[in-house]
């Protein structure tokens, strides 16, 4: 019985999708549960959801071809141009305000899996506003 090679997007779904899920779960569970049971058993059962997400790279999928690479570009350069525009709108409001922030591990973990679902979600709609535009 010969597999079928899972497509691009859902390859990217299992990896990138479940990581960065998780990195974001993981930083608000650490900001609500600090030091209990509960937080420390949905972090390491965070923590094996990501493990599992690398270790699903090594599943067979389609080939990435010069299109899904260049949707794949299009979406890092419309996450890059996002987060420079929050980080600038951001500065600019603690300058006004006169305020600071302080950076937890639970803040970076949050930014970390936003950015991340932020990029993958921006890539899947890319390749399928893309793909009804071909199919028509």
């Amino acid at each position: 019985m010969i597999r079928k090679p899972i497509t691009v997007i859902q390859k990217e779904l299992l990896t990138d999708g479940l990581s960065n899920g998780a990195l974001l779960f993981m930083g608000f569970v650490s900001t609500f549960y600090k030091k209990t049971m509960l937080g420390t058993a949905i972090a390491g059962g965070l923590l094996i959801i990501m493990i599992m997400s690398l270790l699903l790279k090594k599943v067979k999928s389609d080939p990435w071809d010069e299109m899904t690479m260049a949707f794949y570009n299009e979406a890092r350069r419309i996450t890059l141009n996002t987060i420079c525009i929050i980080i600038a709108i951001a500065g600019l409001l603690l300058l006004i305000m006169k305020k600071e922030i302080i950076i937890s591990s639970n803040l970076i973990f949050v930014i970390l899996g936003f950015v991340g679902l932020f990029q993958t979600i921006t890539y899947i709609w890319i390749e399928h506003k893309n793909s009804v535009i071909l199919e028509a």
